[in-house]
C-alpha cells in the first residue's frame, strides 16, 4: 500500500482470449479489506467513460472479479496481451487503466515489447541521456537508438542493483517530460506494485510542452540535479524499451 495515499494498486495481463473473471492478488485484496474477504460484494470500476459494478467471488486461487468483468472485457474492447491496471481509491472503488499493447497516453510497460512505444519520439530520435526516477531518487540512464528499437544502457543495471529489484519486474514508464520518466514497478508473479518513498517531479522549459530546451527542475533535488551528482555508472547491461519507428 502507498502509504501517503492509503491506496494500491495491481496489474494483470489478459492472456486468455474473451476473459469472464480476473484474479485479485491476495495481498491486494487483504490491503482493502483484511483477512475476511467480502466475497459477494461489488466493487464500483470506472475510467474516463464507464462505471461498472463487478462481483467480488471466491475461485479455487483465491478472489476474483467475476459477474460483470464480462462487460469491462466488452465495454472496453478488451484482447489478449492488453495490460489492465487497478487503482484503488477506497475498498470497493477502483479506477481501470488499459495499456494497448503496452502503451497508454504517455505511458508505456516494457514486458512485452510493443511496436509503438516510441510515439513519444519519432524516427528522428538519435538517443540520449534520460532521468529515470523511482519514489525519491534518480538515475540518469543512456538511451541508445538500436536498429530496430531503442534501449536504456550505461546506467541502468545501476538502477537494478540499488533497488534490489527482480529482472522479471514489470515496468510502467510515465513521460514526465522529453527525457524524463517516472518508474512505477511491479512484482512479476503477483501484479501488486512496489511503493517507494516518492518525490515531486517538475519539468520545465521542455520540448514536451512545446518549448525548446531541455531543463529539468526537480523540487526537492534541485541542486543535485544541476550540477549532476546522479546515481550513475558506466555498466552497459540494458533493456529494450520498444520498437524504434
Amino acid at each position: 500500500m502507498d502509504p501517503n495515499s492509503k491506496s494500491c494498486s495491481f496489474l494483470k495481463l489478459i492472456d486468455v482470449d474473451d476473459p469472464t473473471k480476473v484474479e485479485i492478488p491476495y495481498d491486494f485484496a487483504t490491503l482493502l479489506w483484511g483477512e475476511q474477504l467480502p466475497y459477494g460484494d461489488c466493487v464500483k470500476i470506472f475510467d474516463a467513460d464507464n462505471l461498472w459494478v463487478v462481483k467480488i467471488e471466491k475461485d479455487v486461487l483465491g478472489p476474483i472479479l467475476g459477474d460483470g468483468f464480462v462487460k469491462v472485457v466488452r465495454d472496453s474492447g478488451l484482447q489478449k496481451n492488453d495490460y489492465l491496471l487497478f487503482n484503488s481509491l477506497g475498498p470497493f472503488t477502483w479506477y481501470l487503466d488499459v495499456f494497448k499493447s503496452c502503451v497508454l497516453d504517455n505511458s508505456f510497460i516494457t514486458s512485452i515489447r510493443a511496436d509503438d512505444d516510441f510515439i513519444f519520439y519519432g524516427s528522428g530520435y538519435k538517443g540520449g541521456s534520460t532521468s529515470l526516477y523511482v519514489g525519491d531518487r534518480f538515475w540518469n540512464v543512456r538511451m541508445d537508438v538500436l536498429s530496430d528499437n531503442c534501449a536504456f544502457t550505461d546506467g541502468w543495471s545501476k538502477l537494478i542493483r540499488d533497488l534490489s529489484l527482480d529482472i522479471w519486474c514489470n515496468f510502467i514508464f510515465i513521460m514526465a517530460g522529453y527525457e524524463t520518466f517516472k518508474l512505477s514497478v511491479f512484482y512479476h508473479e503477483i501484479g501488486t506494485q512496489m511503493y517507494f518513498k516518492k518525490v515531486n517531479v517538475v519539468v520545465l522549459d521542455d520540448p514536451i510542452y512545446g518549448d525548446a530546451g531541455f531543463d529539468l527542475l526537480l523540487v526537492e533535488h534541485k541542486e543535485k540535479v544541476i550540477t549532476n551528482e546522479s546515481d550513475v555508472d558506466e555498466d552497459v547491461a540494458g533493456d529494450v524499451v520498444g520498437d524504434y519507428m
